[in-house]
């Protein structure tokens, strides 16, 4: 089994689907398959023209972030299959991992632990050893 991650990046948010294919694919054949799911996502928002499910887009088209769904619906057909996690970890990530107060009101409890696992003394290092991008 190989991986694969499929998606995009933005200036303000991404978002990647990692696969699993039974073949080892070069760059170009991978890009060949995620050109064959785009095509036929299209081919769906067409056939979706005359009903409530029809996807709006603005006058330029449809983006990738708007055709995703239908893309993974497509690779799948294609032989991926989504890759499932055993278990993942993930935090609010423009918060301070130190400062606890820094963003309080969006931090998550998994950035509050590790905050509390990060030694103190480490801490007060960092703290002195920095500067604030703001100096």
């Amino acid at each position: 089994m190989y991986f694969y991650s499929i998606g995009y990046g933005s200036y303000e948010d991404s978002s990647f689907i990692e696969y699993v294919f039974s073949d080892k694919l070069t760059d170009e054949e991978l890009e060949r398959y995620v050109h064959k799911a785009v095509i036929a996502a299209l081919e769906k928002v067409i056939a979706m023209a005359d009903t409530d499910d029809y996807l709006y887009y603005d006058s330029s088209g449809p983006t990738f972030r708007t055709i995703q769904d239908l893309v993974h619906e497509e690779l799948l057909n294609l032989g991926f299959n989504k890759l499932e996690y055993d278990a993942e970890w993930g935090c609010f990530g423009w918060a301070s991992i130190i400062d606890k107060d820094d963003w309080s009101n969006d931090r998550d409890d998994k950035l509050n632990r590790l905050s509390d696992a990060i030694p103190q003394n480490l801490k007060d290092a960092i703290i002195q050893n920095t500067r604030s991008i703001s100096e």
